[in-house]
């Protein structure tokens, strides 16, 4: 398969609103919930952190690239989706009326994400929605470079994942919220920021220690941002983790 080209990037994470913010390391206490402004208050209604997180970073990558937001495929990935939405659906069923809020029951799909980001930037090109547990990530990269290789156009990758409910993972470690999202095109250009090739599994240092599924994103925005070429794990597998090969010209 051919390389394909880092053209963007995007983040958020509490107290982080973008990926040269993260990048800095210097926490700002005011950013505590997405802007979201690509997604229309009225579509906005109902949505879930996790589905403004995706959408946010990506807006951020396809905005970092210089893209028509109406010409590029779509590819989502979360490892738990909208699990609060659904348990949040289930205490209201169980409780008083057992009526659902239609606003949040609409938004309670995995693809939810995609789905807004399709109808808010008139986007017909096509969008996926992946969950492939710890290798939710490696999953959706394998995607957009199968996109990129087929389509030869630009793919916007976005993964995002909020802890999960206590009633559901009890004693189950704290972690925040986090989102991460790359913009990758069929050829280099003006501010490329590397090119990715040789997806497969191979032997690499181990993933720093996160609870969120996100965060098997970090090492090749860290790789991009860094301008550090070399293997790069995207999945946290103790023995043969995927990687994608990240060069420099």
């Amino acid at each position: 398969m051919k390389p394909a080209y880092l053209w963007g990037a995007g983040f958020w994470a509490p107290g982080f609103a973008d990926a040269a913010a993260w990048l800095d390391g210097q926490r700002d206490s005011t950013v505590v919930q997405p802007s979201c402004t690509v997604l229309p208050s009225r579509q906005k209604r109902g949505t879930s952190l996790v589905t403004r997180l995706g959408a946010e970073v990506a807006a951020q990558a396809v905005a970092d690239a210089g893209l028509d937001s109406s010409d590029v495929h779509l590819v989502y990935g979360s490892a738990l989706g909208e699990i609060r939405t659904a348990v949040d659906q289930l205490d209201m069923m169980a409780s008083d009326d057992g009526r659902l809020s239609p606003a949040r029951f609409k938004n309670s799909v995995h693809n939810a994400p995609v789905g807004l980001l399709s109808v808010a930037w008139a986007n017909r090109r096509s969008a996926s929605a992946l969950a492939a547990g710890p290798a939710t990530f490696a999953m959706c990269l394998l995607e957009a470079l199968l996109l990129v290789h087929d389509q030869q156009r630009p793919v916007v990758v976005a993964v995002a994942d909020e802890p999960p409910d206590d009633s559901l993972a009890p004693g189950l470690e704290a972690y925040e919220p986090l989102a991460v999202g790359f913009c990758l095109g069929p050829e280099v250009r003006a501010g490329s920021r590397g090119a990715v090739s040789n997806f497969g599994r191979a032997r690499a240092p181990l993933l720093p220690p996160s609870g969120n599924p996100a965060a098997a994103a970090l090492p090749l925005l860290r790789a991009m941002l860094c301008r550090e070429p070399g293997l790069v794990p995207v999945e946290r597998d103790e023995q043969l983790p995927y990687c994608i090969s990240l060069q420099f010209d």
